[in-house]
C-alpha cells in the first residue's frame, strides 16, 4: 500500500536550510492525538523528525537539514517561578509549554521528568521544539538536584530556635528504637568556635540508622551494613549548615541542607547567597503545614483544629501565612546528588521528596503542635533535654541490637 508523501519542498524563507524526505518506521504514541516531537543532532546538524498516532506502518517524513550552525541559545529564565513540577513552565517566549514524550512506544516523561519542559523557538519555515535551558543537565560530576523550601511558621526566630531543638530530640527519642536496629545515634553535641569571621554555634554529629526507611530499589544496591547516614551539622543560629555522608558511596553521593531563619513571609529571593549557577539550577517549594497533608495525619497534630492554650495560636485556615502575626520563614536549601548509573534520577528525586520534603512537613507540624510543651523553656533547659535523649537513645538502639543479634 503506498503512502502519501507530505509535500517536503515547501519554502523555509532561509536559504540555509532545505526539506528532503525520510521514510522509515515510527514508534505509535500511546496517548491517542499525541504529537511528539524530538530534536536530534547528527554530526554537527539538527534534524526535527515529527510523528503521530499511526499504524506500525513505515511512514514517510520531512526533516530539516540545516548547513549552517543554529542561532544561539539565550539565557536561561530567572528561577524560583514556584510552580510546582511536572507543569513547570520555564517563561522564555511564549510558546514553553510542558509536553509529554513518547519513550519506549509509550507516553512518560523524560529522564528529567519531575523539571521537564520543551522550550518552543520559532524559526523560519517551522517551530522546532528545542530543550529548555532550565533543565538540569543529565550526568556529570557536578550536577545536582537543588530545591529550596519555604516553611512559614506563626514563630517568632528565637521561638523557633528552641522549639525545632525541642523538635528533633523528642523525635529522636519516640523513634529510635522502633524498628530492629533503627534509630538516632547521637556522637557529639558541643559548642564551637567559628573561624574565618564565621559565627560560633553549636556542632552535632549523629549516625541515622535507616534499614527499612531505604526503598527497596536503593537497598538493593547497597550491602546491608551500609544503609547508614552520617550527619554533621554547625548551628550558628539563624544560619545553619548540614551534610550527610555516606562511607561506601563516597563521593558518588552528596546531600546537603543550609538553612536561613529570617522574620518575614518567604519573599527573601537569595536568603542564603547561593552562587549565579546555583541560583539557576534551583527550584523553589513553599511549604505550608496548614494545607499541605502529610501521608499521615497525627491527632492532635494538625494545626488547622489545634489551638495553643499558652499562646491562643491555632487553627490555621487557607490563607493565614498572609495575615497571621508573629511569622518566620525557614529557607531551607537542599542540594543531592547520587551518581550511580541507571539509579541517579530516580533515587534524587526520591530523595528530594520523601526524603526532605515531607519530613519538613512533617516534623514542622508537630513543632507548632508541640508549642505548649516547648513555649517558656529555656536553653539550658534545651541542652539538658539533649543530653537525655543522647543517654535514652544509645540504650533504646543497643537494646534493639541486642534483641536482633540471636535471630543473626
Amino acid at each position: 500500500m503506498s503512502h502519501r508523501q507530505p509535500d517536503c519542498h515547501r519554502r523555509c524563507g532561509a536559504p540555509s536550510v532545505r526539506w528532503e524526505a525520510v521514510a522509515g518506521p515510527l514508534t505509535v504514541a500511546a496517548a491517542p492525538r499525541l504529537w511528539s516531537s524530538r530534536l536530534r543532532g547528527c554530526r554537527g546538524q539538527r534534524r526535527l523528525v515529527i510523528s503521530r498516532r499511526a499504524s506500525c506502518r513505515p511512514v514517510v517524513v520531512c526533516r530539516p537539514v540545516c548547513r549552517l550552525p543554529p542561532p544561539p541559545v539565550p539565557p536561561p529564565p530567572r528561577s524560583g517561578t514556584g510552580i510546582p513540577p511536572p507543569l513547570r513552565r520555564c517563561g522564555v517566549g511564549g510558546g514553553c509549554a510542558p509536553v509529554r514524550l513518547s519513550r519506549g512506544g509509550g507516553g512518560g516523561w523524560p529522564r528529567d521528568g519531575a523539571e521537564a519542559c520543551l522550550w518552543r523557538r520559532q524559526l523560519a519555515g517551522g517551530a522546532p521544539l528545542l530543550p529548555c535551558p532550565r533543565r538540569r543537565p543529565r550526568g556529570g560530576a557536578a550536577t545536582m538536584l537543588t530545591r529550596e523550601y519555604r516553611l512559614l511558621l506563626p514563630l517568632t526566630p528565637d521561638e523557633y530556635h528552641l522549639a525545632q531543638l525541642y523538635m528533633v530530640a523528642k523525635s529522636s527519642q519516640e523513634e529510635t528504637g522502633q524498628e530492629v536496629g533503627e534509630g538516632i545515634e547521637i556522637v557529639k553535641n558541643e559548642p564551637y568556635v567559628g573561624t574565618g569571621g564565621q559565627a560560633s554555634g553549636q556542632y552535632t554529629e549523629k549516625i541515622f540508622h535507616l534499614r527499612s526507611k531505604v526503598p527497596r530499589f536503593i537497598a538493593a544496591v547497597l550491602p546491608a551494613d551500609s544503609l547508614r547516614l552520617v550527619e554533621r551539622s554547625w548551628n550558628a543560629f539563624p544560619h545553619c549548615k548540614t551534610m550527610y555522608t555516606n562511607a561506601w558511596l563516597g563521593d558518588k553521593f552528596h546531600l546537603s541542607v543550609e538553612t536561613m531563619h529570617l522574620p518575614d513571609r518567604g519573599q527573601h529571593k537569595n536568603a542564603v547567597n547561593l552562587s549565579k549557577e546555583d541560583l539557576a539550577a534551583r527550584v523553589v517549594d513553599v511549604i505550608n503545614i496548614a494545607t499541605d497533608l502529610p501521608n499521615k495525619i497525627v491527632p492532635g497534630e494538625d494545626p488547622t483544629t489545634f489551638v495553643s492554650k499558652k499562646t491562643g495560636r491555632g487553627k490555621l485556615r487557607d490563607g493565614w501565612e498572609k495575615t497571621v502575626e508573629p511569622i518566620m520563614c525557614a529557607y531551607k536549601v537542599v542540594q543531592l546528588r547520587f551518581r550511580v548509573f541507571g539509579l541517579q534520577t530516580k533515587v534524587e528525586q526520591w530523595g528530594q521528596y520523601y526524603g526532605m520534603r515531607l519530613p519538613f512537613l512533617q516534623y514542622h507540624r508537630k513543632l507548632f503542635c508541640w508549642i505548649d510543651e516547648w513555649y517558656g523553656l529555656k536553653l539550658e533547659d534545651i541542652r539538658h533535654m539533649e543530653a537525655e535523649t543522647k543517654r535514652i537513645t544509645a540504650e533504646k538502639l543497643a537494646a534493639s541490637l541486642a534483641m536482633k543479634a540471636p535471630a543473626a
